[in-house]
């Protein structure tokens, strides 16, 4: 898969991120018999800690299964076709604390009941909120959070609808393809005016909120011969995850994330 951004071989962890939320979803068939029912049995109870009754199991393409960690910031559902995995920041921390340790013991037992997995998707959501006094104009916004190389690629301006009044979205996509793999990114930002008393002594004051977002989502379609590598496969997406958060932003934000809290 041809990308625009460099590969970083060096992982590094900040104290400080925007981290929104994390997404994992793969796709897969599996045979729901008594055969299977074992495997999928011992994956729940050992993972969540849960008893998991051959009825549900046999059941799963009509009522999901579906459980939470960490206070509910991070949720899995599973039918007998697709799982998907949910992070909120604050149950996030890295791919292999938090990631791996879900998504290793669920594909090792697909591999053990000869389960085939068609695709795996990875999305993360940056968001960045700001408070200003005056309404910022979008290039300075932009060139403020956002790197030269992220600005300049070609992308495409997206429109939404229903959106309230007060909100002025500006987002654009970034859309690339090859050999069945995508990689989207969607960035931009979104205002909402806001009344505030910040100072007594001086009286109303009229603040802008704005929201600087990066959404970016990766789809790896697998092959047969992948057949056995899917957590290296899923490693192998993370770090081209990394490598495209380096990338889409400036160096004022990665200084401003050595310390906390972030201030742009």
């Amino acid at each position: 898969m041809n990308l625009p951004f460099p590969h970083i071989s060096d992982h590094k962890t900040y104290p400080s991120t925007f981290l929104f939320a994390v997404e994992w979803r793969i796709h897969f068939n599996m045979v729901r018999n008594v055969q299977n029912y074992p495997f999928f049995r011992d994956f729940i109870k050992t993972t969540f800690g849960i008893e998991l009754g051959l009825e549900n199991f046999l059941s799963m393409s009509i009522i999901p299964l579906k459980y939470t960690r960490m206070n509910e910031k991070v949720k899995v559902k599973f039918t007998d076709n697709f799982a998907e995995f949910k992070f909120e920041a604050d149950g996030y921390s890295s791919f292999q604390d938090s990631i791996s340790p879900l998504l290793k013991p669920f594909l090792e037992m697909l591999k053990k009941i000869n389960s085939e997995v068609f695709d795996m998707v990875c999305n993360k959501k940056n968001l960045l909120m700001i408070r200003r006094s005056e309404p910022g104009d979008e290039k300075e916004l932009f060139a403020g959070i956002f790197s030269k190389e992220l600005l300049s690629y070609p992308s495409y301006l997206l429109k939404k609808a229903e959106l309230e009044e007060d909100q002025k979205p500006s987002a654009r996509l970034i859309d690339i393809s090859n050999s069945g793999n995508s990689l989207q990114i969607v960035y931009g930002a979104y205002f909402k005016k806001r009344d505030e008393k910040i100072r007594p002594e001086t009286g109303q004051f009229l603040l802008y909120d704005y929201g600087l977002m990066m959404e970016s989502q990766m789809k790896y379609r697998l092959q047969t011969n992948q057949a056995g590598n899917y957590i290296e496969t899923a490693q192998e997406m993370n770090n081209y995850m990394y490598d495209l958060f380096r990338w889409a932003f400036n160096t004022d934000v990665y200084k401003a994330m050595e310390s906390k809290p972030i201030e742009v």
